[in-house]
Parts: structure tokens; C-alpha cells; sequence
């Protein structure tokens, strides 16, 4: 029975070798609905697969980041790329942060829980809305990158 299995197994990894089944494998083996939903992202520049860009600015211009606090807790944020201390949001409270630099990092966390949160981040031109949500998902986000080429990830 185990030569049975062993044998079954190589024939598909050869099957898949031959006829190049693995460069298509995520197409095949991931839900159609999963798959429309990653490509109706809001950046004109996005691929299916990991650390895509949600969003985008125009990096010759200033950028301003609001954040609003739905998350039902206090959250902290600062920035790792300037000279901000850590500041505090209360659920149901907002900030502007203005004038960022092109390559900036806004760390956001709960202030004194090990909850979890997650962005909505959507651009009304240079202006940068990241809404703070709860999340169920254990690891969470915890970062907001806005990347010298105005390419905006969440992580």
C-alpha cells in the first residue's frame, strides 16, 4: 500500500513537471471569489500574490495621512522615519499627520492590549485615510509604508 501511495505521488509531481501545471497552481487551487477580489485592488499597478501596494499617491506631491480610530480601543501610533513621539487616538478619534516624508513608516498599535487591528486604507489624492479597525486575525497590522514611488502597503 505505501509503494501504492509513493508511486501515485511521483506521478504527479512528474505530471505537473512536464505539462507546467505549477506556474498555474494558485489559478487552479485558490476560489475564483478570492481570486476577483485581489484583482479589483485599488492600485492601477496590482499582481496577484503577496506584498502588493493598496493604494498609491503621487510621490511629487506632499502626502497627508488621516487616521481614524474604529478599532474600539485606544491605539498609539509614531512614525519610525522622523522625530515623533507616540501619540494616542481614542476609539472613535482621529489624527493628521501632514507633509510626510516620501519614504515613511506609521507603526499603529493598541495602547494597552494585545488586541489585534487591521487598515482600511484608501487615497483621495494626496490624502492618505487609513480607518483602524479590529481584527480577527491573531498577527494582525501593525504598519503603513508609504514608498518613495507613492506605492501605499499595509503589514
Amino acid at each position: 500500500m505505501h509503494l501504492l501511495k509513493v508511486a501515485v505521488a511521483s506521478g504527479v509531481i512528474i505530471w505537473i513537471t512536464i505539462f507546467g501545471m505549477g506556474e498555474n497552481a494558485q489559478a487552479i487551487l485558490t476560489p475564483a471569489n478570492e481570486l476577483i477580489a485581489q484583482q479589483q485592488s485599488p492600485a492601477s499597478t496590482y499582481q496577484p500574490g503577496f506584498w502588493q501596494p493598496v493604494a498609491r499617491v503621487n510621490p511629487q506631491e506632499s502626502v497627508n495621512v488621516n487616521i481614524v480610530n474604529q478599532s474600539g480601543i485606544a491605539i498609539e501610533y509614531s512614525l519610525t522615519t522622523g522625530p515623533m513621539e507616540t501619540r494616542t487616538v481614542a476609539n472613535g478619534g482621529e489624527t493628521q499627520l501632514a507633509n510626510l516624508a516620501k519614504d515613511s513608516y506609521i507603526v499603529i498599535n493598541p495602547q494597552s492590549t494585545s488586541s489585534s487591528l487591521k487598515f482600511q486604507v484608501t487615497t483621495d489624492n494626496n490624502l492618505v485615510n487609513v480607518t483602524v479597525l479590529p481584527s480577527s486575525d491573531f498577527s494582525g497590522e501593525s504598519t503603513v509604508h508609504l514608498h518613495p514611488t507613492g506605492a501605499i502597503y499595509k503589514y
